[in-house]
């Protein structure tokens, strides 16, 4: 019963569902018509549900429930601005390794490494986090962070404040 249905395969009933998870019939009810509505399973009477191909669809039906709910709408657009915006900086880095510290490409490496550190370490945070509560916030500080940076590194003059700028940059980002 648990495990993984392939598209055209009808779901247990109701009640096998509610037996097997030992909830309440409601609950699997309300469960299947969330499903229903965001297209994952289409209901049939007398047959039951029915798996849907949503890989046939695109994922449309995915991206349709995903987009349906209003925090995680806001969140994909803020992280698309993010990442359309701040990281053109990847392109300039080169640029800044050569012509602002007289650099080869160990400079450039150096800095680059800095933005994978951060990236990395934001990762291994949010890896940590135990709820998904908070995370708009975290997210919109972490933005607001990487702009800082980008305008602190795009003055410095200094390699080693550039590299922190880069790790606050990728950490923000990322």
């Amino acid at each position: 019963m648990v495990g993984r249905y392939r598209a055209g395969e009808r779901l247990p009933s109701v009640r096998d569902l509610a037996q097997a998870f030992g909830i309440n019939p409601s609950t699997v009810q309300v469960v299947l018509g969330r499903l229903q509505t965001s297209g994952f399973v289409s209901g049939h009477p007398r047959l039951g549900f029915v798996v849907r191909d949503i890989e046939q669809l695109g994922g449309i039906a995915t991206w349709r429930y995903v987009f349906r709910f209003a925090p995680i709408r806001a969140l994909i657009v803020l992280v698309a601005a993010i990442s359309a915006i701040g990281f053109s900086y990847a392109v300039l880095t080169p640029v800044y390794a050569r012509d602002v510290f007289h650099g080869d490409a160990r400079t450039l490496g150096g800095l680059m490494a800095g933005s994978g550190t951060g990236a990395l370490l934001s990762a291994l945070y949010l890896g940590t986090r135990k709820s998904v509560r908070g995370l708009g916030y975290v997210i919109t500080l972490g933005g607001t962070f990487m702009g800082l940076a980008l305008i602190s590194f795009a003055f410095s003059h200094w390699l080693p404040l550039s590299f922190l700028c880069l790790m606050l940059a990728g950490s923000g980002g990322d």
